[in-house]
């Protein structure tokens, strides 16, 4: 920066537009250099204006389509990361300050240090004055600083020490104006000779605090945090495999001494977290469940505490080395070789669509096989269709496989156990979303799927299949929780016939109720994935054929849900008619699909009638006698239920 104005004073403006170009190579605040220097000439000549603005541009776009062939875009990292930081009280801009504010700070702490630096405001102001009447040929400079300024307050740069000394020439050029200026006045008042006088004692007062505070803070002995910082990065460099990823937040030291990969948790040189820094424990959530980095460096007394406490951190990290000196204690953890997650028992393999935006691609669990008390690891895969501004949170419950019973096990959960709120994602996004779920220690032994229920502001959204079809619910499954499972229960009428789609009538009970209703229980079991959601019928026929009683209704469990193998227990109260006598009437068992009522086809009813795609399971006498023989098939069950 201090070339191109050199060779700008020179009146050497190729030169200038040479350094200026290097400038912005080296920071991306050096465009600010470049766009003074451009502006400077063409005040003077348009010929030095073009060929300036040529050389600068030949170094600068080049570099502009590299970066966006190579990175998507031609801003660096550590802008969008430096705005993310600044701009969020709850992630540094609280604690750390602004930059505008940090200027105030400098001044104060340079005050206190030394009250001769009350001198620079003061000639400052003449210096501006001056400045501003003379028109000095190094207002480029002036107007360099201004801009620089103001772009690290308008972008929201966070007051770090080392973004300040860029405005010292500044600062010391109008300083030395203003004293030029006083010392001008003295002279033309009282002679040169007093001038000088003035001149020469306004300098050495102004460099007294100056030379002053440079023997300050000139350092002998490291500090102790960067003591500690060089610590860590030895002990990882003499530990630690040469390809392992750390994670930390304050990446300089402990990235130099211990010369391995570095997840920056802030951003500056890991571009993913940029879009995800909201607040510390969000922003830490985010890193670790994105990048699993190998090692963890947890700043004590930090929003790391939190994270480190956390059942899955525990299950995914084990502690390697305490560090526990003043003034920032520090622990570093090393990733379990089982994490993340890889191996999965279960998967839905199925592509399902939550408010049309959220598209899960898979819902993954690690165990097929649990015990109560137990972790149950779930992975699922999302894509985002557009840009999302809801909060959408994620539930997890356990169905009873056979009844639908439902046991809640988490609510409330977003996305990356809160490291990735959906109101981040954009449109594109693939996210990987990892949940560690207790099983209760009061859930029944048994089969059970897990279910995933998705909420927006008013509550669970829609679900649809990636064709568009409505679906009733997502699940994966079965697992099987505890050891010893209860006896299957078989029915009193076994049947064993099979319809399409994949399901079979495994038989049924039945049982006539005091309020003159009939109870048909049916037992029925998938052998395979069913694609659809089916309801399911009980008919109660007269012996002429009419249709004396009937339930339609929706299983426990959607049919898509059923695990195979797994039986599920289906019931139906059919209410009579008063005072029903007779015998010979038929029940007849089935499933369709709403809303076009198609049946789903018998296509094995063994030696039972199927007719227009209903099974014939009973013949139903209610006052015991019968008005012809039996067929002889043995899951036609003749049934006199005053009897049952």
């Amino acid at each position: 920066m201090l070339l191109t104005f050199y060779f700008y004073l020179l009146e050497k403006p190729i030169w200038a537009a040479l350094f200026a170009g290097l400038a912005f190579l080296m920071r991306w605040d050096g465009i600010l250099v470049v766009a003074v220097l451009l502006f400077a000439e063409i005040q003077k000549r348009k010929e030095s204006f073009l060929r300036a603005g040529l050389v600068s541009a030949c170094i600068i776009i080049p570099w502009l389509v590299y970066s966006y062939l190579t990175f998507g875009s031609v801003f660096p990292n550590s802008f969008f990361a430096k705005a993310g930081q600044g701009w969020n009280q709850e992630l540094g801009a609280a604690e750390i300050g602004s930059f505008a504010r940090g200027s105030l700070l400098i001044a104060n702490s340079a005050f206190a240090e030394n009250s001769l630096f009350i001198l620079y405001p003061i000639f400052s102001i003449f210096g501006i004055y001056s400045a501003y009447r003379n028109r000095v040929r190094w207002w480029p400079i002036l107007l360099w600083s201004a801009a620089y300024f103001a772009g690290y307050v308008a972008v929201g740069v966070l007051r770090f020490d080392w973004y300040y000394p860029p405005l010292v020439p500044a600062i010391a050029l109008l300083v030395a104006e203003g004293i030029t200026t006083v010392a001008g006045f003295v002279s033309r008042r009282l002679g040169l000779t007093a001038g000088r006088v003035v001149l020469v004692t306004l300098f050495f007062l102004c460099l007294i605090p100056s030379l002053d505070w440079l023997l300050n803070i000139q350092r002998t002995e490291m500090t102790d945090y960067s003591a500690n910082y060089v610590e860590v990065g030895e002990w990882l460099r003499e530990h630690t495999p040469p390809d392992s990823s750390v994670a930390l937040i304050e990446i300089g030291i402990i990235g130099l001494y211990s010369d391995r990969q570095v997840v920056d948790t802030m951003g500056l040189v890991s571009p993913e977290m940029i879009g995800h820094l909201e607040d510390w424990l969000q922003t830490l959530q985010f890193a670790i469940n994105y990048y699993w980095p190998d090692y963890v460096v947890a700043l004590r007394n930090t929003a790391w505490d939190d994270i480190v406490n956390e059942p899955w951190f525990e299950e995914a990290y084990t502690l390697e080395k305490s560090i526990e000196k003043n003034p920032k204690p520090l622990r570093i953890y090393r990733r379990r070789s089982d994490f993340p997650l890889h191996d999965f028992a279960l998967d839905s393999h199925r592509e399902v669509w939550f408010d049309g935006v959220l598209s899960l691609q898979n819902f993954r669990t690690v165990e097929d096989h649990i015990k109560r008390g137990n972790n149950l690891h779930v992975q699922l895969d999302w894509e985002s269709e557009s840009d999302i501004d809801t909060d959408y949170r994620l539930q997890f419950d356990l169905l009873d496989a056979s009844d639908g019973q439902r046991w809640p096990i988490a609510n409330n959960l977003q996305p990356m156990r809160g490291g990735n709120p959906t109101q981040q994602w954009l449109a594109g996004d693939s996210i990987t979303d990892d949940h560690t779920l207790t099983i209760p220690d009061d859930v029944t032994p048994g089969f059970y799927l897990l279910q995933l229920v998705v909420s927006g502001q008013d509550g669970p959204v829609p679900i649809t299949a990636a064709g568009g079809a409505p679906l009733s619910q997502i699940v994966v499954g079965p697992i099987q929780v505890g050891d010893s499972i209860a006896d299957i229960q078989e029915p009193l009428y076994p049947v064993n016939a099979s319809f399409a789609e994949n399901v079979d009538l495994i038989g049924y009970d039945m049982e006539l109720k005091g309020d003159n209703s009939l109870v048909v229980t049916a037992y029925w079991q998938a052998t395979d994935e069913i694609s659809s959601d089916y309801t399911i019928f009980a008919h109660l026929l007269s012996p002429e054929g009419t249709l004396v009683a009937q339930h339609d209704g929706s299983p426990p469990l959607p049919t898509s849900s059923w695990a195979p193998g797994v039986r599920v227990i289906d019931s139906h109260t059919l209410v009579l008619p008063e005072k029903l006598t007779g015998n010979d009437y038929q029940l007849r068992l089935g499933l369709y699909h709403w809303p076009d009522l198609a049946r789903v086809p018998v296509v094995d009813s063994g030696c039972l009638d199927a007719k227009d795609h209903t099974l014939l399971v009973g013949i139903i006498s209610f006052d015991g006698i019968a008005t012809h023989d039996k067929p002889d098939c043995q899951n036609l069950h003749w049934i006199d239920v005053r009897d049952e």
